[in-house]
């Protein structure tokens, strides 16, 4: 064996280390195998020495498997960290609450999923993406718009988000907290409260605008009560036409007023006064259409020449509607009746017509002449005409419903007489006809001409 093992001179001295070494382990291998099979029955001392060792060896391995566990044993984001020996992740803000024993971020963070840590809640007017990111000590929530602000009815202060004031509540024009501006409401500086401006009024949820005419209301305050309108419900007093028909749950004037519309920029519209026949008057509406009234020259009057007043009816009927004669001038149509006068003066028959309201009939041309001789063809046509120096000086002419009898007999020409006179157009049933002018008027009875212009 030994010329076996001798290492030849020419054998590399790697190779020759190689070998001993196996040899060697070998040998300690025969050693160990001989003190476990042979030698511990009769070797107490060894066996102990045994045991120990592998006693040691097996708690070892223990140890350092439940060390690696123990390791692994770390909590993140809302994991449970109960266990004494569980601890929320290191490096992630992360601690552990004392009442849910869960692994929370402390307060004023906010947990990131993508950098899996804790990171500074978000102030006023920053990007985020749900509300804990936000401030939520201070009020604010993440918006629709993608930023942290304060939520609905609230504004920011350096404090947080502060609660604005509602309608009726106390306040202070240049102070805090503010009117809730969200809603229209503004700080009153005389009453010192809060209350919506002059053209809108409080809805118990805001300040809405205010209702005009005709437009829908459900209580007084909703219509502009300033221009006169109230809201018409079941159970208020009479309507009116003002200049609408009134209906229920709309804005209307009270009875005797009447809707002005401004027509102009700084015109104001609201309810004034109704006025009646014959008053002075702006608009149109003013004059009760249920009495056929109008504005005319500034005075309510029938929508004349086709109405006249009736102080029976107490409103504008047509003209024919009681028996009178409408007559059709070649530059208007006129209302005519035939009053009686006792004396064919111009002053009578004047007087005659005037004391009804109605005016002496007065011809501009020659052909309306013709035209109320038309009119009346059985009767005969007299004029009584006043100088426009306004003495009593007469010429009472007669003459018959043929046109040219009149131009023929009239010594003044048409054009002088009918610039220069005021006519009283009368009508007799018999006159002298040898005579065309007459001077004893006392003797003459007839009817005055009146007519509504």
């Amino acid at each position: 064996m030994a010329s076996v093992l001798s290492t030849p001179s020419n054998v590399p001295l790697l190779v020759q280390s190689l070998q001993t070494t196996i040899t060697t382990e070998r040998s300690h291998s025969k050693r160990f195998y001989t003190f476990i099979h042979y030698e511990h029955s009769t070797h107490l001392r060894r066996f102990i020495i045994l045991f120990f060792i592998i006693t040691f060896v097996s708690l070892s391995f223990a140890w350092l498997i439940a060390g690696l566990v123990r390791l692994r044993q770390t909590a993140s984001y809302l994991e449970s960290c109960a266990a004494k020996k569980v601890q929320c992740a290191a490096g992630t803000n992360l601690v552990c609450s004392l009442s849910s024993s869960i692994c929370l971020c402390p307060e004023q963070t906010f947990w990131d999923n993508k950098k899996q840590k804790c990171l500074t809640v978000k102030t006023i007017n920053t990007a985020c993406s749900k509300n804990e990111q936000c401030d939520t000590t201070k009020g604010l929530i993440c918006h629709t718009n993608g930023t942290c602000q304060c939520s609905q009815n609230t504004y920011y202060t350096s404090a947080g988000c502060v609660t604005y004031l509602l309608f009726g509540v106390s306040c202070l024009p240049s102070g805090t907290p503010l009117c809730n501006t969200q809603l229209g409401l503004t700080c009153d500086t005389a009453t010192q409260t809060c209350i919506c401006s002059s053209s809108t009024y409080w809805s118990y949820a805001r300040c809405e605008p205010l209702s005009t005419y005709s437009s829908y209301c459900d209580q007084n305050i909703s219509c502009n009560t300033q221009a006169g309108l109230f809201c018409r419900l079941p159970g208020s007093n009479l309507s009116c036409d003002c200049p609408l028909p009134s209906k229920l749950y709309t804005c209307d004037c009270y009875e005797g007023k009447t809707w002005i519309t401004a027509t102009s920029i700084n015109g104001t519209s609201a309810c004034m006064d109704q006025v009646s026949y014959n008053n002075n008057c702006t608009y149109d509406s003013q004059c009760p259409p249920t009495l056929n009234l109008a504005c005319i020259g500034g005075i309510c009057d029938c929508n004349l020449p086709y109405w006249y007043w009736s102080w029976t009816s107490n409103k504008c009927l047509p003209c024919e509607s009681l028996g009178y004669t409408l007559i059709q001038y070649s530059s208007q149509r006129v209302c005519t009746q035939l009053i009686s006068s006792s004396l064919m003066t111009y002053t009578a028959s004047k007087s005659a017509c005037t004391t009804l309201g109605w005016s002496l009939i007065s011809p501009m041309f020659a052909s309306d002449i013709s035209v109320i001789a038309t009119a009346y063809p059985t009767y005969r046509l007299w004029v009584n005409m006043e100088t426009s120096l306004g003495n009593s000086v007469y010429a009472n002419n007669i003459f018959p419903n043929n046109q040219s009898n009149w131009n023929t007999s009239v010594s003044r020409s048409l054009t002088a007489v009918y610039s220069t006179y005021i006519y009283a157009l009368q009508i007799i049933p018999s006159y002298n006809k040898t005579t065309l002018f007459e001077g004893d008027t006392n003797l003459d009875r007839g009817h005055a001409l009146c007519a509504i212009y």
